[in-house]
């Protein structure tokens, strides 16, 4: 018998802390993408306008257009571990804490013990023991608001 925890998504989208977690999330997200944007253009305006600059050798055949170019890979990489670092000790614990205050704690039954033998219960077990319902509560509102 496995049971499987209710949870209100329309309470959650109310909640303040939603919005506000929401609302910070978008905040970040499109300031690294404008960041990156900004950073990626850079490459060509300085190519075809900053010639003499992105000439200058640094050692041997290595110029500064050259390093600006490598430069764009540290930059998207620096992007991630902002935003992933953000993410870690920010946003999860806030759904979390969300995800928690509106699991309803009255389980509802997804299999009687007559089915156990049957091969709906073999399908729905597995799916019901990957994970327990707090951890699939916390990863459907992490889903929630990455696409929301």
């Amino acid at each position: 018998m496995r049971a499987n925890h209710v949870i209100d998504w329309d309470a959650i989208t109310r909640d303040p802390r939603f919005q506000t977690l929401h609302r910070r999330k978008r905040l970040l997200l499109w300031s690294l993408m404008g960041f990156s944007v900004f950073y990626y253009f850079l490459l060509p305006i300085g190519a075809a306008y900053y010639q003499d600059l992105f000439k200058i050798r640094v050692s041997g055949v290595v110029n500064v257009g050259l390093l600006f170019a490598l430069s764009e890979f540290v930059v998207a990489w620096a992007i991630a571990w902002i935003y992933a670092k953000r993410a870690t000790l920010e946003f999860d614990p806030l759904a979390a804490q969300i995800v928690a205050d509106y699991a309803d704690h009255t389980p509802r039954l997804l299999c009687s013990n007559s089915c156990s033998n049957s091969g709906i219960a073999g399908s729905m077990g597995r799916a019901s023991r990957a994970e327990t319902p707090k951890a699939a509560s916390t990863a459907s509102v992490a889903r929630l608001v990455r696409n929301g």
